[in-house]
Parts: structure tokens; C-alpha cells; sequence
């Protein structure tokens, strides 16, 4: 049974013009985001940070993600 807020009409025909790719993502419930995020602080367990980019350096930050050479987050710094 869909939930509410996760339907939407797609146009097929700009889809299939465009060549474009539609890709789902399923997650968890909140309640395992919050056991997550409770696991992660009693871990005191730190995210890996590959590199960090400014703003002004997105489009090496997007090649860099493209080549997959990358181990950690690619984080980009908002102004």
C-alpha cells in the first residue's frame, strides 16, 4: 500500500525522448533513522571525508565523484 506523498504522474513521452533513466531509492523508516543516528553517537563513530570543495569548485568535485577514485564523502561548502 503506497504511502501518501509517493505517487506522481510521470510523462512517458518526455522520458523516453530525453533517453532518460529513472532510478528508486528505497530507505528505511524513521524509526530506524533515529536507532541509526543513536548507534553512530554512542560509537562515537566519524564520517570519512575524501575532500572538500568550495562552491566555486563544484565541476571538479562532480569529476572527481565521476571517476570514483573517491574513498569518503565529496563535500561541497555553500558560501
Amino acid at each position: 500500500m503506497p504511502c501518501a506523498g509517493l505517487t506522481q504522474q510521470i510523462a512517458m513521452p518526455t522520458l523516453f525522448s530525453k533517453n532518460l533513466h529513472v532510478i528508486g531509492l528505497s530507505v528505511g523508516s524513521r524509526h530506524m533513522f533515529e536507532g541509526m543516528t543513536a548507534a553512530i553517537g554512542r560509537n562515537a563513530m566519524k564520517q570519512v571525508i575524501d575532500r572538500v570543495f568550495g562552491f566555486d569548485a563544484v565541476p571538479g568535485a562532480l569529476r572527481l565523484m565521476q571517476r570514483g577514485g573517491h574513498f569518503g564523502k565529496i563535500v561541497v561548502e555553500f558560501p
